[in-house]
């Protein structure tokens, strides 16, 4: 498992600041141990253990895949 840190993603759920352990070799294997949304004020640290905030991380998980195995393949050139 690799640690990762995105320190900003623009989707359309919003603008997102996130942290986790992800395995670049097997897609399925993620988890999220912080997420925050920019707010007006500034970022907004969710609770991922809120059953809404769990089907926001379940929607994002497809995007940051794709999103950390760009930066992967970037990496490789």
């Amino acid at each position: 498992m690799d640690k990762f840190n995105i320190t900003r993603i623009d989707t359309t759920m919003g603008v997102f600041r996130l942290s986790g352990l992800w395995d670049s070799l097997k897609a399925e294997v993620f988890s999220v141990t912080s997420i925050e949304i920019m707010g007006t004020d500034g970022w907004v640290k969710l609770d991922k253990t809120n059953d809404t905030v769990i089907m926001l991380v379940a929607e994002l998980v497809p995007i940051l895949q794709l999103h950390l195995s760009n930066k992967v393949n970037e990496n490789d050139l």
